[in-house]
């Protein structure tokens, strides 16, 4: 007949604290379904200080994932969009960090613009009369 632990089956030593805690204290592997090998709270500090490590790589994975499913690009077109961020805004062509500016009825991605523009184009929500109005209304001032 084979032994069992009895202390394994209400808990365990978690090895990064030394501390013995109740199997609730500790997650368990989806595929396995096995305890984890630190409690939540010791995996939780280790989670946190790789954040904190790595915090722009993670920022970086995150944007590209955020633009290849909204904007349907492909990852090495997210990538260089990612990469640069920090450059030339397509209207004002000012240093700035750059966002996604796309088409709203199409959908698609048509360049980097710093956030005035960005905004100004989505202000005049995309209309190409209405700003073309905007450009007679300032010229009419100069005058």
């Amino acid at each position: 007949m084979e032994m069992v632990n009895m202390s394994y089956v209400i808990g365990k030593t978690c090895p990064m604290c030394f501390k013995f805690k109740s199997k609730d204290r500790y997650d368990f592997s989806s595929t396995s379904k096995h305890m984890r090998y630190e409690c939540k709270e010791c995996a939780s500090k280790r989670n946190k200080a790789y954040r904190i490590r790595h915090k722009s790589r993670i920022q970086r994975a995150d944007r590209i994932g955020h633009y290849v499913s909204k904007y349907g690009l492909s990852r090495e077109c997210a990538e260089n969009l990612v990469d640069n961020r920090m450059g030339v805004c397509d209207i004002c062509s000012e240093y700035a960090p750059l966002e996604i500016d796309h088409c709203h009825t199409r959908g698609h991605v048509r360049g980097l613009l710093c956030k005035s523009c960005n905004s100004t184009l989505g202000q005049a929500k995309d209309n190409i009369h209405r700003l073309k109005q905007c450009i007679k209304y300032l010229e009419r001032d100069e005058s």
